[in-house]
């Protein structure tokens, strides 16, 4: 059992330990959780990511629903992100992607790096992936079938991360 006396906690005053509390109790708006990330409110990005943390469908994310997202999109494995990116774009919860579902992932992907490509484009890309990975003939993919798409990217998922304010990149 670890004992921690008054003296270790350092000098965190009462208004201090007010402020900290407050903060846990904080809820967030789709708009505040936007500029926590860096993005822009009205992506699709934000959109799904903001209604697959809100576990509890209220319109806001507590401090836990945020940590819990936040925690794998900055230290999370290729594999966990991956689980997310699939969570997020599962539209409708079936437990596999249609190629709706994974064309809209596309376009969110395009959208955050301020990027615009048409739709066709898009499409075309979707296309050229799903032949390459072999699953040309399919019209749903599951988990493990999205992962094996990205298998080749780890080192871009290892790398990607939101740039949330205030955090200094060297």
């Amino acid at each position: 059992v670890l004992e921690i006396d008054g003296s270790d906690a350092g000098d965190f005053d009462i208004e201090s330990s007010k402020k900290a509390k407050e903060s846990l109790k904080c809820e967030l708006t789709t708009v505040e959780f936007a500029d926590a990330l860096g993005l822009k409110e009205n992506s699709m990005f934000v959109e799904q990511m903001f209604s697959l943390a809100d576990k509890d469908g209220n319109g806001y994310l507590s401090f836990r629903e945020f940590l819990d997202i936040f925690v794998i999109l900055m230290k999370g494995s290729p594999e966990e992100k991956s689980k997310l990116m699939f969570a997020m774009y599962d539209v409708d919860g079936s437990g596999s992607m249609s190629k709706e579902e994974f064309s809209q992932l596309l376009r969110s992907f395009i959208e955050i790096s301020n990027d615009c490509l048409p739709k066709e484009q898009i499409e075309n890309m979707m296309n050229s992936m799903f032949k390459h990975a072999g699953f040309e003939d399919k019209e749903e993919i599951m988990w493990e079938e999205f992962h094996c798409l990205f298998r080749d990217h780890y080192q871009e998922m290892e790398l990607s991360q939101p740039n949330p304010k205030g955090r200094q990149t060297f």
